[in-house]
C-alpha cells in the first residue's frame, strides 16, 4: 500500500479534496448533523451547498405523504437542499412505519401512478421504485428497508426514504 501512495500523490489529493467536500453532505444526511455550508468566495458568500434539516414531514410536489399519522410514523430526517442549483429542488425525507415494506411500496405504486407518474421497479430485490415525470421535470426514488433491531421492538417494521428532484426547463 506505501508503494501505491507514493507513486501516485496526485490521486492522494483528489480524494482528500473529494472527501472534504462530501463529509458534510454524507453527516447531515445520516442525522444528528447541523446545517452545513460550504462558500467559495467568502467575499461574495456565495453558498454552494446547503441543508435545512427540517422536523417535520416535508411537502413534496406531485408525491402524497404516506398515510401513517401520529405514533405510527416517526420521522428521522426531512432535508432541504435550498442550493441544489437554479432551478432545481432537491428534497430527501426518511421515516418509520408500522406498516410492512410490500404494503408500502404497493401504496407508493399505485398512488404515484394515479398521479401521472410514469414507476418502474428501482432494483431487484424489490426493495425500490423510481418515477419519473418527464413534463415537470421530476424524478423520484422511494427506498423501503427493514428497520432496525432497536425500532423493531418499538413496533417500527419498515424504513421509508423518499428522494425528490426537479429541474424546471429554462
Amino acid at each position: 500500500m506505501k508503494h501505491i501512495l507514493t507513486k501516485f500523490p496526485a490521486l492522494i489529493l483528489i480524494l482528500a479534496i473529494v472527501s472534504a467536500i462530501c463529509a458534510p453532505q454524507v453527516l447531515a444526511q445520516f442525522g444528528g448533523a447541523t446545517p452545513q455550508k460550504r462558500t467559495v468566495d467568502e467575499k461574495k458568500n456565495k453558498v454552494l451547498y446547503k441543508t435545512n434539516l427540517e422536523k417535520k414531514l416535508l411537502t413534496i410536489p406531485y408525491v402524497p405523504n404516506y398515510p401513517a399519522t401520529g405514533k405510527n410514523i416517526k420521522l428521522l430526517r426531512a432535508l432541504n437542499y435550498p442550493n441544489a442549483g437554479k432551478g432545481t429542488t432537491c428534497l430527501v425525507q426518511g421515516f418509520l412505519v408500522k406498516d410492512g415494506q410490500a404494503e408500502i411500496l404497493s401504496w407508493y405504486n399505485s398512488t404515484l401512478t394515479s398521479y401521472g407518474w410514469k414507476v418502474a421497479p428501482g432494483n431487484r430485490t424489490g426493495t425500490q421504485i423510481f418515477g419519473r415525470k418527464m413534463k415537470e421535470g421530476c424524478l423520484v426514488q422511494v427506498m423501503v428497508t427493514k428497520a432496525s433491531r432497536e425500532e423493531i421492538a418499538k413496533g417500527f417494521k419498515s424504513f421509508v426514504n423518499v428522494r425528490f428532484n426537479q429541474t424546471t426547463p429554462s
